[in-house]
């Protein structure tokens, strides 16, 4: 397991997770591994991984924070960086309720209408 995808894997779930109101994430692990730069197995393994230490449940694309305090020691420093900063920038933002019952959560399937060829 790399533990750089894991750490990047956990950063982004935090940064994403920071501006929402719930825990709840609907999103494929290839949109995942677009979005960090890595290849299928790596975010597959990356996620097994925090699954297995209990801090994520992972399933058909929906992907729950179970142990957000967890998550944040598993992450690289770089994420208090960026949240520090993201705060300074969006102060003015009223603070994030977690939502906890899933059912309130819309879920959303990105999909192309069309091809552009």
């Amino acid at each position: 397991m790399n533990k750089i995808i894991e750490q990047q894997l956990c950063r982004w779930l935090l940064l994403s997770t920071d501006r929402l109101s719930h825990n709840h994430l609907t999103m494929t692990q290839e949109f995942i591994g677009n979005m960090l730069g890595v290849r299928g197995p790596g975010v597959t393994q990356a996620a097994s991984k925090l699954q297995q230490l209990g801090v994520i449940s992972y399933a058909r694309g929906l992907i729950k924070v179970i142990d957000r305090p967890k998550l944040e020691t598993l992450t690289c420093e770089c994420y208090a960086v960026v949240k520090k900063e993201t705060e300074l920038l969006l102060h003015y933002l009223p603070p994030r309720a977690v939502i906890t019952n899933t059912d309130a959560i819309p879920t959303v399937t990105l999909r192309t209408p069309w091809v552009v060829r």
